[in-house]
Formats: C-alpha cells, structure tokens, sequence
C-alpha cells in the first residue's frame, strides 16, 4: 500500500524507499562518485531531491562528507576525502519536511 504524505503518495516498492540502491565508482584521490535512479509518487512526478549516507561495508553508523552532504537535488554527487576503507552508499528520498526511508545499499566500493 502506498504512502501519504504532504506531497502525496509514493509508490510502495523501490520508490517507498526513496530511490533504487545508490552504487558508486571510486575515482582516485578519496573521491567517489554515487548515482542512483530517480524515486516518483503514485500521482506522477519525480521527487527532487535526495540525502546520500556512507556506512561501512561490515555494518555501523553512516556518515557522509563533503560533496555529498547536505539535501542534493540531482542524481549523483561526488563525495570527497573518503577515508581507506570498504564502503556502501544508500539514499533517502526528501520533500519538505517528509523523507522515505533509506534505499537498499549499493555495492561494497573500495577506497585504497
């Protein structure tokens, strides 16, 4: 069953959560770049903006730093000075004062 909120329903499934899983691409230097699909509600429309999380691989708390902090508003951000480390990204669809829940975690991304 879909959700109501201020912004109107989310379709249950993959957009319920906000978005698909976010994946990411190490680039060199501390630098990974995420992507992830687009979330809608079941009245049509594409929910425009998103927070992005780092949590380790092996489980614990996320964080995120710059590039990727704050509200983003398209579907991908580089998040910069990533510690070494095995790592996952999830993000959450935002409206207003109303967020989904975290999407699936993507791949292990490995940062040497």
């Amino acid at each position: 069953m879909a959700r109501r909120g201020r912004w109107g329903r989310v379709q249950p499934g993959e957009d319920d959560r906000g978005s698909s899983r976010a994946d990411g691409d190490a680039g060199g230097g501390g630098k990974v770049k995420v992507s992830w699909a687009a979330a809608s509600y079941s009245e049509g429309g594409a929910i425009a903006a998103y927070t992005v999380r780092r949590h380790p691989a092996a489980g614990g708390v996320g964080t995120i730093r710059a590039g990727c902090n704050n509200t983003i508003s398209a579907l991908t951000c580089t998040e910069n000075n990533v510690p070494t480390g095995a790592w996952v990204y999830a993000v959450t669809a935002v409206a207003g004062k109303w967020a989904g829940t975290e999407s699936a975690r993507g791949a292990t991304i490995l940062v040497p």
